[in-house]
């Protein structure tokens, strides 16, 4: 019987001390926050879309893988007023005398143009009066394309004002078109009733 109390020790001892090993040792399970690739907790902005690869294109899609590491919240905003004269009276893209505002470097006030210095949602707005006996159609274009329009009739200093919120990709252009008739603006002041703002919300 001490025999065999004396064999049955060590091999308890081992047991125990192979314990702690099995437990260290075990592998983890997966982390649910590492679920997403921002993170569950990070909350991107209204709007914001992060992309999908193999999902569908067409207005409003952003793919944003290989644009930029993550997302990028610098504040871009800018507001342009009075439309030159050279370009309110004819067909064509409108182009604004004075810069109000421009944050985040996306504002071109040589070309009337702003270009998305980052990948994101953005907000335009933009507004004009049609002169006494004409009337006027402004149209917010991206990359070429009209995105959507605003009417103006002829009666008499009506406004043609519109706002629009686009998903953009990094460098996507977008300005305002006269389509039909001409932009008024007061030739006896400076004062510009013509404007167009624009900033990113995601």
């Amino acid at each position: 019987p001490n025999t065999a109390i004396m064999t049955t020790r060590p091999i308890s001892s081992i047991v125990l001390l192979l314990l702690p090993s099995i437990i260290i040792s075990a592998p983890e399970g997966p982390s649910s926050v590492a679920s997403s690739k921002y993170g569950s907790n990070i909350v991107a902005g209204q709007g914001y879309n992060p992309g999908y690869v193999g999902g569908s294109s067409g207005q409003g899609y952003n793919p944003g893988h290989g644009r930029e590491e993550a997302p990028c919240y610098n504040t871009v905003a800018f507001t342009a007023s009075r439309a030159s004269a050279y370009s309110r009276g004819r067909q064509g893209q409108l182009v604004f005398e004075r810069t109000v505002t421009n944050l985040g470097g996306g504002w071109n006030g040589a070309t009337g143009q702003f270009a998305a210095p980052h990948s994101g949602t953005y907000h335009f707005s933009w507004a004009a009066l049609s002169p006494a006996h004409n009337q006027l159609k402004l149209a917010l274009i991206r990359n070429g394309q009209e995105q959507v329009a605003s009417w103006a009739d002829k009666t008499g200093y009506q406004t043609a004002s519109g706002t629009a919120t686009l998903t953009l990709r990094r460098g996507d252009s977008v300005y305002l078109y006269i389509e039909e008739g001409e932009v008024y603006e007061p030739s006896t002041s400076a004062r510009g009733y013509a404007t167009f703002t624009g900033y990113r919300v995601g």
